[in-house]
């Protein structure tokens, strides 16, 4: 027979089976990182739990709840989400006690960024050789927006004995047509025709020169041509920059003018350096201006002769 203390003390102890756990602590920390059709889910543990139940439902649409039960791990990816359409996200701890959640966090799928097109410029330039072709690539991406891609693209030409292209260059070798195209992510661009006429930029047709004499105290003006002889005897229109100072005083160049300043008390001859440039950019020949003596014996195509006494 049991005594009636024992009985009490048995039914203390829940009549001798295990006595039910308190619920878990909640989770904590959630994060809602989106992505394309996708929200990736993370948070710290609740103490004492077992699993975890995720919940989400579409804003404007709560009664619609899905779940994501047995969860033993503190992330879950949940997929197949509607971009674009913003989400409730929550999760919750789980033992045999019941559960408990943590606040909700809110999240919005967004499609991923694409390149759909890349367009090229000039479209169909026409160059002598040797001669480089500067080309500009911009991209339209799926949000909208179209940077410069110039230097990220691969440049091709289908013609390599023609015209070769690297780095948003095409370097004429030779006259012909070819086609220069450029490639990013799988995305081809539209194909920029490039016909190289034939016509060698030599530099070698003679410039107009002038003697003239001066004194240290006054300005030399030399009325000089802008333009570079082709092979078949045309001109092509250039412009005139100065890339090495006269050593004894200073050049400027101002439209057809080349002026010089001789240093205060200096006599004698002087020389620069001219860079011809045509007006698409393209460098054409580099040659000698020499600021000499009062008879232009220079055969350098590119002399002024000047004297300064």
């Amino acid at each position: 027979m049991v005594s009636s203390r024992t009985l009490a003390e048995r039914t203390r102890c829940g009549g001798g089976g295990s006595s039910t756990p308190s619920r878990p602590g909640a989770p904590g920390n959630l994060t809602a990182t989106a992505g394309d059709g996708q929200v990736d889910l993370g948070w710290t543990a609740g103490a004492g739990a077992t699993s975890y139940t995720v919940s989400y439902h579409e804003l404007n649409a709560p009664e619609a709840v899905h779940q994501q039960a047995g969860l033993t791990s503190t992330a879950s990816l949940v997929t197949g989400l509607l971009d674009n359409v913003p989400y409730v996200f929550s999760v919750a701890a789980v033992n045999g006690g019941g559960s408990s959640a943590a606040p909700a966090q809110a999240a919005t799928p967004l499609p991923a960024v694409s390149l759909e097109s890349i367009a090229i410029t000039p479209a169909s330039p026409t160059i002598g050789w040797p001669v480089m072709q500067p080309f500009k690539a911009v991209g339209t991406y799926s949000d909208g927006s179209m940077p410069d891609i110039t230097s990220s693209v691969q440049w091709f030409s289908d013609d390599t004995t023609i015209v070769m292209a690297d780095g948003g260059n095409a370097e004429s070798l030779a006259p012909g047509t070819a086609h220069i195209s450029a490639h990013l992510d799988g995305v081809a661009s539209n194909a920029a025709t490039i016909t190289s006429n034939g016509s060698v930029l030599t530099g070698t047709g003679e410039r107009t020169t002038t003697t003239t004499q001066t004194t240290s105290a006054t300005t030399v003006r030399v009325p000089m041509d802008v333009q570079s002889p082709l092979e078949d005897g045309t001109w092509a229109t250039t412009q005139e920059t100065i890339t090495q100072q006269p050593a004894h005083g200073v050049a400027t160049v101002a439209g057809l003018i080349v002026n010089y300043v001789p240093a205060p008390g200096y006599s004698g001859p002087d020389s620069i350096v001219v860079q011809e440039t045509s007006v698409s950019g393209q460098i054409i020949v580099v040659g000698d201006v020499v600021l000499g003596s009062n008879v232009n014996t220079n055969t350098n195509t590119n002399t002024i002769t000047i004297s300064v006494e």
